[in-house]
């Protein structure tokens, strides 16, 4: 997601825009992290939505 794209804020958590990446790039098409183009330092990155979660109440995604 780009900043363009948010319209609301989230159910829970945060979303952080503005962050940048050095020494390599975020590809929008694959939705990944490519290596860097060529006599380019940094680039930004998409909105991070960070989700923070109680150590030990975390969900278990193991199957049983």
């Amino acid at each position: 997601m780009f900043e363009e794209e948010v319209k609301t804020a989230p159910i829970s958590g945060a979303y952080i825009s503005g962050l940048h990446i050095e020494g390599a790039r975020w590809d929008k098409q694959a939705m990944e992290i490519r290596e860097a183009e060529t006599m380019r330092l940094n680039d930004p990155m998409p909105v991070v939505h960070f989700k923070p979660e109680e150590m030990g109440k975390k969900k278990s995604t193991k199957a049983t």
